[in-house]
C-alpha cells in the first residue's frame, strides 16, 4: 500500500525542483496539501469537532507473545496501544488479542526488530456512501463513515506462551470476538527481522 498523499508529495517536489512554490500551485489539491504540510499548527491538523478522538493520543504498553519468535519463559514483547483503543477493547477481546497480564518476575522488553501484528476495526458504517471533503486537500471522496464514527487499532499476538496459534487463527478468533456490530476489520501482519 502506498504512502498517503505520495502523489501530492511528488508533484510538490517537482514544483520545488522547478523553482516554484507548491502553495501557489494552480492545482488546489497540491496547494492545500502543501499549506497543510508546512504549517503543523494549522486548524486542518486538528480533528473535526464531532470526532471523539483526542488530538494528543496517549499510549499504553501491552505485553505480547510474538508469532515469529519462540516463546521465552517470563519474557514478553513490548507493543503500544492508544489509551482510547485500550478503553474500547473489552477485557475479553484484549485476552483474544493476546494481551498478557505481567506478574512479578516477568519482563516486558522492546524487541528492536519486532513490529507486532495489528487489528483495525471501525464502527458506524452507513447503508450508503456519501460525499465527504478532505480537510487536508479539499478533495471530495465517497465514504460510508463520518467524523463521528470511530476507528480503533490494537496489537495482537499468541494468546499464551504455550499456544501454537498462527496469525491466521488469531485473526479468525479476533474477528469472531469483535462481533457482528463491526463492519470494517483489517489486519496488519507481524514483522520480525533477525
Amino acid at each position: 500500500m502506498g504512502k498517503p498523499y505520495s502523489d501530492l508529495d511528488k508533484r510538490a517536489i517537482a514544483i520545488l525542483a522547478g523553482g516554484g512554490n507548491p502553495a501557489t500551485s494552480q492545482d488546489q489539491a497540491v496547494a492545500k496539501y502543501w499549506s497543510w504540510k508546512i504549517n503543523p499548527s494549522a486548524a486542518s491538523h486538528k480533528l473535526n469537532a464531532q470526532s471523539k478522538r483526542a488530538n494528543n493520543r496517549k499510549k499504553d504498553e501491552v505485553a505480547l507473545v510474538p508469532f515469529s519468535v519462540a516463546p521465552i519463559p517470563s519474557v514478553f514483547a513490548e507493543a503500544m496501544i492508544s489509551k482510547r483503543s485500550k478503553t474500547a477493547l473489552t477485557t475479553t477481546n484484549a485476552t483474544v488479542c493476546g494481551h498478557q497480564t505481567v506478574s512479578n518476575g516477568e519482563k516486558v522488553i522492546n524487541f528492536g526488530k519486532y513490529k507486532p501484528a495489528y487489528v483495525y476495526w471501525r464502527t458506524g458504517e452507513a447503508v450508503e456512501s456519501a460525499d465527504r471533503t478532505s480537510r487536508i486537500t479539499g478533495r471530495t471522496y465517497k465514504s460510508y463513515y463520518t467524523a463521528t464514527d470511530e476507528g480503533y487499532m490494537a496489537p495482537f499476538g499468541r494468546p499464551t506462551t504455550t499456544s501454537t496459534d498462527s496469525q491466521a487463527a488469531r485473526q479468525t478468533a479476533i474477528k469472531t470476538a469483535l462481533g457482528t456490530g463491526i463492519n470494517l476489520i483489517t489486519f496488519t501482519p507481524e514483522k520480525y527481522r533477525e
